[in-house]
């Protein structure tokens, strides 16, 4: 199990780097104003991604604001959702890191929609918990990748929108620096109320430790065909959004020259 988790946190952490990416990168091409309004589509997936979250875990919500607002001596706010504090870790993690959950459910919608002729999603199975399977894991996912990048139609209307719906999404997949805060509070005290758990089973002779890796596992293979489709379409992103920033960039500096 420890090959694919490995596999699943940097998989997500490069998620989170390329979101962040495409974000200045389109930041970058079409500036500030711009880009708050042709992607508040994203805007809108990452708020409602809060409030789902909110709802589903009985948190109050104390308000809800999907259109940009700079409070005084603040940084811009694009969207927010207002809800009680909490100390509970599995509601910090849940509302904290939803709109990641929320927005590569909707991206893999979106290409399920748009663009049917898609490969379908590999099960890639890790066989022993080995260095060497973790390595023909990500050898058989970015093979994957490729499909689905040489698998656009750019003859197609639809994949002209699905571009547009992806990008919104990618550039706001990322937590807030706030977010992120409550998430790692609420991961650090997870991870110790997990370690006080396996302390007192082993006192208590119970296989606790067993059946937490066996659950884990499981979700870990279930949330990997998501991980794959938003790690291909943010790399296929990535790649034009960059391109793009960088002929402007050099561009710029002709002109100036």
């Amino acid at each position: 199990m420890l090959a694919i988790l490995i596999s699943i946190v940097v998989v997500v952490v490069v998620i989170l780097v390329l979101s962040r990416l495409i974000n200045r990168w389109l930041v970058d091409l079409i500036g500030q104003r711009a880009y708050i309004i042709i992607f508040w589509p994203g805007v809108l997936v990452h708020e409602l991604s809060h409030l789902v979250a909110a709802l589903l875990t009985f948190t109050k919500v104390m308000g809800v604001s999907l259109w940009p607002k700079r409070p005084k001596g603040g940084r811009q706010e694009l969207g927010s959702v207002t809800h009680e504090s909490t100390s509970n870790p599995f509601k910090l993690i849940i509302i904290s890191l939803f709109p990641l959950v929320g927005g590569i459910l909707i991206s893999w919608l979106v290409a399920w929609w748009l663009l049917p002729e898609f490969p379908a999603v590999p099960l890639v199975p890790l066989g022993a918990d080995s260095w060497l399977s973790l390595v023909d894991y990500f050898s058989r996912w970015f093979s994957f990748i490729w499909q689905i990048i040489t698998a656009l139609n750019l003859t197609a209307w639809q994949t002209w929108l699905f571009f547009y719906l992806i990008l919104s999404l990618a550039a706001h997949l990322v937590p807030s620096p706030t977010d992120l805060n409550y998430a790692l509070a609420g991961l650090v005290a997870l991870a110790l109320f997990c370690l006080l758990l396996w302390l007192l089973a082993g006192l208590l002779n119970y296989p606790f430790g067993q059946i937490m890796v066996f659950w884990l596992d499981k979700l870990l293979v279930a949330l990997t065909p998501f991980f794959s489709y938003i790690l291909a379409l943010l790399l296929a992103v990535a790649v034009l959004t960059g391109l793009a920033a960088l002929l402007k960039r050099l561009n710029k500096k002709q002109d100036w020259s």
